[in-house]
């Protein structure tokens, strides 16, 4: 396993501190979120490097806002005029 250090200003790391608990771990989550979020590793690489099954690992992204996979309302709007294309006119 690897080891990174981050340096932080006393100040900024007592106030990080108090408001998340344990830096070390809020920093390894953070970036395995980003590399996640950037297509970087995948589902079960994020969940192996935060030790968490794949239940709360969706618990975790859903709590962070990422949603792999998901449509969105444009998608869906290109799906109903593709649609429209074809059968015509929904009534």
């Amino acid at each position: 396993m690897a080891m990174i250090q981050i340096e932080l200003p006393t100040d900024v790391a007592e106030r990080l501190r108090r408001q998340l608990g344990d830096l070390g771990q809020a920093a390894k989550e953070a970036l395995l979120i980003r590399a996640y979020r950037e297509g970087q590793i995948t589902h079960f690489e994020l969940a192996t490097g935060l030790g968490l099954d794949r239940t709360q690992t969706d618990e975790l992204l859903n709590r962070q806002n990422v949603f792999q996979g998901c449509l969105t309302v444009e998608d869906l709007d290109s799906d109903n005029e593709t649609l429209e294309q074809i059968l015509g006119p929904v009534r």
